[in-house]
């Protein structure tokens, strides 16, 4: 008897933590925190709790998706190093989508119609990390970016709105008292705020998803903590 092909989808590192169970392509079980979770406590706990409520072993997974950053770096050494110390244990597939792909495929999904999204993620008050997307054929959610990722200011972001159907980003990092990107959002009706969770679309973006686990952070920018 051929095994089901189940897999976990993580994604510990975005605002709202969360964690999917799949069987093949079909979702069947979510778990969903909040920002006040700590990855380092949270991920092998819910992990366990996916699996036993299905009857389910480590044994039984054959792939992890999961994301890699921007993000807090304690939160990416955590989730990177507990996935990597199970796969030396265990057999199972291991791939890893960045963030910033991650917000876009949620944008892409949420608005069939659009075809240029830029992916924003707060590092500072005033300072985001950016990509572009480009949806790659109408109608579906393969899509290429740019060369690489920029760290740019929120008055380049508004700036740059006019070439773009839609920016996409974390509503928990978009600071209060930005009061551009909050005009943004209320008066273009430009800015989606990706609140939920993110582990449900990893497997949409595992055609773009690496084959390991590297890390996606830079060196001359302190994230912002899930605090």
């Amino acid at each position: 008897m051929q095994k089901k092909a189940y897999t976990l989808a993580i994604d510990m590192i975005s605002p709202v933590p969360s964690m999917s169970l799949f069987l093949g392509e079909q979702e069947i079980e979510l778990w969903s925190g909040d920002k006040k979770e700590k990855t380092s406590e949270s991920i092998l706990i819910n992990m366990l709790y996916l699996l036993e409520k299905h009857k389910l072993r480590l044994d039984d997974i054959y792939r992890i998706i999961s994301t890699v950053g921007p993000g807090s770096l304690t939160s990416i050494r955590v989730c990177l190093a507990t996935i990597k110390g199970l796969k030396s244990a265990r057999k199972f597939e291991v791939m890893g989508v960045d963030n910033l792909a991650l917000l876009a495929i949620y944008a892409f999904f949420k608005y069939p119609e659009i075809n240029k999204v830029k992916a924003i993620i707060e590092v500072s008050e005033n300072n985001f990390i950016s990509q572009n997307f480009v949806r790659a054929t109408a109608g579906t959610l393969e899509f290429v970016r740019d060369d690489g990722s920029v760290l740019v200011s929120s008055e380049r972001v508004l700036e740059q709105a006019k070439n773009t159907d839609k920016i996409v980003s974390y509503s928990s990092f978009i600071h209060v008292k930005n009061e551009k990107l909050i005009k943004l959002s209320l008066f273009s009706g430009k800015l989606v705020l990706a609140d939920a969770a993110l582990s449900s679309y990893l497997t949409i973006a595992a055609h773009i998803a690496s084959s390991d686990l590297t890390p996606f952070y830079t060196s001359d920018v302190t994230f912002r903590k899930n605090e």
